[in-house]
């Protein structure tokens, strides 16, 4: 399984500060990439394969009412490998991440969250769920 070598070996994978030149240098391949919030508050990894390919992001954002899950994504044929948890860990860990929002009609993502241990606190539109832990 995929998470075992990124979580096994550095060989393989490779973690990559998220700043305006790393997503400058990923963001014509991955255009999602644009949608990272970058500013004083802001944290987060870009993971790059051995061919320099972006397997995920996470990226999060300080905030007034705790520290949220700003962006996160797998890409391509790391989708589906157990990945999500690795990523979640990271910012729930190391960033210190206890909150997110969520589109009601992502049901993946929903499972994803729940599944990982957080729970909906509020719906502020019929579009948004909001998260915690």
């Amino acid at each position: 399984m995929i998470y075992s070598y990124l979580t096994e070996s550095s060989n393989n994978f490779k973690q990559i500060p998220i700043t305006k030149e790393s997503i400058e240098k990923y963001k014509k391949q991955y255009k999602s990439l644009s949608h990272i919030r970058l500013n004083n508050n802001t944290d987060g990894i870009i993971v790059v394969d051995k061919e320099d390919n972006v397997v995920g992001v996470i990226n999060t954002e300080k905030r007034d009412d705790g520290i949220w899950i700003q962006g996160f994504q797998i890409f391509g044929k790391y989708k589906g490998t157990g990945l999500s948890n690795y990523f979640l860990k990271i910012a729930t860990t190391k960033y210190k991440a206890t909150k997110l929002s969520v589109r009601a009609s992502n049901d993946t993502a929903i499972h994803i969250y729940k599944k990982f241990g957080f729970k909906e606190y509020d719906r502020p539109n019929k579009d948004t769920i909001f998260m915690k832990l």
